[in-house]
């Protein structure tokens, strides 16, 4: 049995800010994967003071076809005035293999979002290999 190669960094992680009034029902392209690919290992979602509000689900979905679309889901009535939720506290939750040129967007299900809420959106992941990393759409 082979070993795995050991590389420096082999974890990252990156942050990207929704304002509410932005979510969209359409996928949003936010991230992208570039290099072998990378393993989404966990996503945390914290609300400002104020919240999200206006769509009935937020999600953080991928563009590619290898497992599940959706890596994470949770209803906006719960993601209101500092709130915070993660890949083991999430309604649909979904540690996810993305490909080279995968994108990961946002989007709210229903009905678009409203307001000057905030939610921090990091995304923790493993790289497949040391050239592998998400970096912004």
């Amino acid at each position: 049995m082979a070993n795995s190669p050991i590389f420096d960094s082999q974890f990252g992680s990156v942050t990207i800010d929704i304002v509410s009034s932005t979510l969209t029902t359409s996928f949003v392209n936010k991230l992208l994967v570039v290099g072998d690919g990378v393993v989404v290992e966990d996503v945390i979602v914290e609300t400002d003071a104020t919240g999200l509000a206006g769509a009935t689900l937020f999600q953080v979905k991928k563009s590619d076809t290898v497992g599940a679309a959706i890596i994470f889901s949770q209803a906006v009535a719960n993601l209101g005035a500092n709130a915070t939720y993660d890949l083991s506290t999430a309604t649909i939750k979904n540690r996810s293999t993305c490909t080279n040129g995968t994108y990961i967007g946002v989007l709210g299900t229903a009905s678009a979002g409203t307001g000057a809420g905030v939610a921090r959106v990091t995304i923790k992941y493993r790289r497949l290999n040391q050239n592998s990393q998400l970096q912004l759409a």
